[in-house]
């Protein structure tokens, strides 16, 4: 069902946040926020004026306090059914913990006081029961509707990658090396999203490794993928330690040309080939791809923002929870796969002490 756009004349989106951490706001809390680039919930609905960030909860009532103080928040609760009662926001920013996510979306979409917008963390759900659930409840419980932040999908250079691929400019893609760590479902899933975006079509999965064991409950797992639009490539993901650092790069190979992502996609670079006298192909021009000046959270909410002034559902082709099914799908289905790995699912790389 597709919603009404708000009358022109209404006031701001009341916009509620429940779970107040690093990315609800928290990575601003010793810089001044004006002079940050937006890369937070609450930076986001403070700077820009379809919102009023009404209301916070957060069990911990310390880290609460903070987060009120930091954005001046005017209501705060420790328990985000008091919040939706008492204040019954239009937009609700689910940042609670991963595990929580399926969970507190099916209650907060049953509640009396649904609000017609749900912005939800990745990843969408921990399992598979949990996916299936919500796509059922999702389609039984309309208008609420949900949008999960996948940031790449609102990254302005990440939208240049998909279409230089799209439209063939570097050539068909010959093969990818994605590097990531922090655990699979917590990070591989930026990794599966982004590839479905560059490459668009489908992936399935060739092989799955067991990978590092940095995070309890969710390991790393190592893949070989296969693309239908490009199926002779070879598409490799690849875990690191974080013990060690953090680390988070891509590298995709086309015959024409390369691109580069390091330090967690923030500076990309397109090589390109060119002959040299001696008739020999090389990689000689690079260029990268300058920042726009926005970040991929501001560039949600302001489709948050056109989301309820028009109703587009430009927001919802983006990164609606029908929209990111798929990438959930092969998440699970990796971990299944390994499930009948003869490595077995708990046979862990050595981890750095």
């Amino acid at each position: 069902m597709t919603q009404s756009p708000r009358p022109a004349t209404a006031p701001p989106v009341r916009a509620a946040i429940i779970g107040c951490g690093l990315i609800a706001g928290l990575f601003l809390e010793k810089e001044k926020i004006t002079a940050s680039p937006i890369t937070t919930h609450g930076a986001a609905l403070s700077a820009l004026p379809a919102f009023t960030l009404d209301a916070i909860s957060d069990i911990d009532t310390e880290r609460l306090q903070r987060f009120q103080n930091l954005f001046a928040v005017p209501h705060a609760f420790d328990r985000w059914e008091k919040l939706i009662a008492e204040r019954r926001p239009e937009l609700v920013v689910i940042a609670t913990p991963d595990a929580t996510h399926a969970d507190l979306t099916e209650k907060l979409v049953r509640t009396a006081y649904a609000p017609r917008l749900i912005i939800l963390e990745k990843p969408l759900c921990a399992t598979p029961a949990e996916r299936l659930r919500l796509a059922r409840l999702l389609i039984e419980t309309p208008p609420v509707q949900v949008v999960v932040n996948h940031s790449g999908r609102f990254n302005a250079r990440y939208l240049q990658i998909r279409d230089l691929i799209a439209d063939n400019r570097l050539g068909p893609v010959v093969s990818v090396r994605w590097v990531y760590y922090g655990g699979w479902v917590h990070n591989g899933v930026h990794v599966i999203d982004n590839l479905r975006l560059f490459l668009g079509g489908s992936l399935t999965i060739r092989d799955v490794r067991p990978g590092w064991r940095d995070r309890a409950g969710d390991p790393c797992l190592e893949l070989s993928l296969a693309s239908d639009r490009f199926p002779h490539a070879r598409i490799e993901i690849e875990s690191f330690p974080e013990s060690a650092y953090q680390l988070f790069e891509a590298e995709i190979r086309l015959e024409q040309g390369r691109i580069r992502l390091a330090d967690f996609g923030q500076e990309i670079t397109v090589d390109e080939v060119r002959t040299n006298a001696a008739g020999e192909r090389e990689l000689k021009v690079s260029t990268p791809l300058i920042t726009t000046g926005s970040t991929p959270m501001l560039e949600l909410y302001r489709l948050v923002a056109d989301h309820f002034a028009t109703a587009s559902g430009l927001l919802l082709e983006t990164a609606g929870a029908n929209t990111v099914q798929s990438t959930m799908e092969l998440i699970h289905d990796a971990q299944i796969h390994l499930a009948g790995h003869p490595w077995g699912p708990t046979t862990p790389h050595e981890t750095v002490d």
